[in-house]
């Protein structure tokens, strides 16, 4: 074998800035009480460094998809759903999201249902 080189000119630097691609992981323990004013959502904080905050879901009975109903900061972890009344079969659900841009959105925490508090 032939020991042989190949040589070229020097590439210019090119500056770079990495993605962030990767979500939060999902709220978890999302538990629910109703109060005077609706549905008070509670959930476990979040220990990503990154998060920005939580978004808040809805699914009403005759509906198969989740609304988005509300968004809260980093610092909360509690948001009211202000039904007048919340019917029986509402899910909830929570979703975190980061710094990111555009930001990252985790999956769906684990859906609270009505019967269930």
């Amino acid at each position: 074998m032939n020991d042989s080189r190949l040589v070229g000119l020097a590439s210019h630097p090119v500056a770079v800035t990495p993605t962030d691609l990767t979500a939060p992981a999902p709220p978890r323990n999302l538990t629910g009480v109703l109060v005077a004013g609706g549905v008070k959502l509670l959930w476990e904080r979040s220990t990503e460094k990154d998060l920005a905050g939580y978004r808040i879901y809805r699914r009403l009975p005759d509906s198969s998809t989740m609304a988005l109903i509300g968004e809260v900061d980093r610092a909360e972890i509690s948001f009211v759903d202000a039904l007048s009344h919340a019917p029986e079969g509402c899910y909830w659900a929570i979703t975190a999201f980061d710094k990111a841009v555009p930001t990252n959105e985790s999956a769906f925490s684990k859906e609270l249902f009505h019967e269930s508090f």
